[in-house]
């Protein structure tokens, strides 16, 4: 067994010198390689949950990020200086909630909608590319 296909049976990466001792471990036992990772897993089972944990949160943010780029890629062209919130999804509008862009703001006490420059300009600050 190699370490990528220790890795896909146990669902999480463990560094070369990690592997090393696993395959020692493996080579010296009588187990084939789905009952030994199976065991190792058991052993383990913490690790390997927080692993997948960390995995889940990697994903759900890579999702955010790409939700975030759709946005900021749509054709605004006629729209740009326009309150953003009317064209927007709910979705969309949720998922700028979630990661802390208000679409409303203050001007002498008086709320107004963000205009869509003001959203993509912010969206470009939360993904760091602007």
């Amino acid at each position: 067994m190699n370490k990528s296909e220790f890795e896909n049976r146990v669902q999480m990466s463990v560094t070369a010198n990690e592997y090393a001792a696993i395959e020692e471990v493996y080579m010296n036992s009588d187990l084939d390689k789905d009952d030994f990772c199976k065991m190792w897993v058991k052993m383990n089972q913490s690790r390997v949950n927080k692993a997948k944990d960390e995995a889940k949160a990697q994903a759900k943010e890579a999702a955010k990020r790409e939700a975030l780029y759709e946005i900021i890629n749509r054709d605004w062209s006629n729209l740009f200086e326009r309150n953003a919130a009317a064209h927007l999804t709910k979705q969309q509008r949720l998922l700028l909630d979630e990661v802390g862009i208000n679409l409303m703001e203050h001007r002498y006490s008086i709320p107004y909608f963000k205009t869509v420059s003001t959203i993509i300009y912010e969206i470009k600050e939360y993904l760091k590319v602007a």
